[in-house]
């Protein structure tokens, strides 16, 4: 029996980015003091707490580690996403496989493909 060729299928076409109907709102200095007022509120009141089944968790870790790419990703956030990913790492710490997957992540060589 003769092997097929494989071929890899064409490239998709473009999506055309839809028409904003209305203009992105205004972050003004009213806008600002009302989102410092109310993420204030927040901070004094208990943390968020979120109930992840163990895939979603990884799938988010991924996610984050991602992000953390982004050369101009703020420190804060970059802390916070990175205490994120630890805290997934931990939760699988008796699942070597998924850690060492987890641990990967943080170079990037799974996103670009390398070994």
């Amino acid at each position: 029996m003769a092997k097929r060729k494989l071929t890899p299928p064409p490239d998709p076409e473009p999506v055309p980015a839809p028409e904003l109907r209305t203009p992105a709102p205004t972050r003004d200095a009213a806008t600002a003091r009302r989102l410092l007022d109310e993420l204030s509120r927040k901070v004094e009141g208990p943390p968020l707490q979120l109930n992840l089944r163990p895939m979603s968790a990884l799938f988010l870790a991924c996610v984050v580690q991602r992000a953390l790419r982004d050369p101009e990703l703020a420190q804060p956030p970059r802390d916070v996403c990175t205490t994120f990913v630890h805290g997934i790492q931990n939760y699988f710490a008796d699942c070597y496989a998924v850690v060492d997957v987890i641990a990967a992540g943080d170079d990037g060589a799974l996103y670009e493909g390398k070994d």
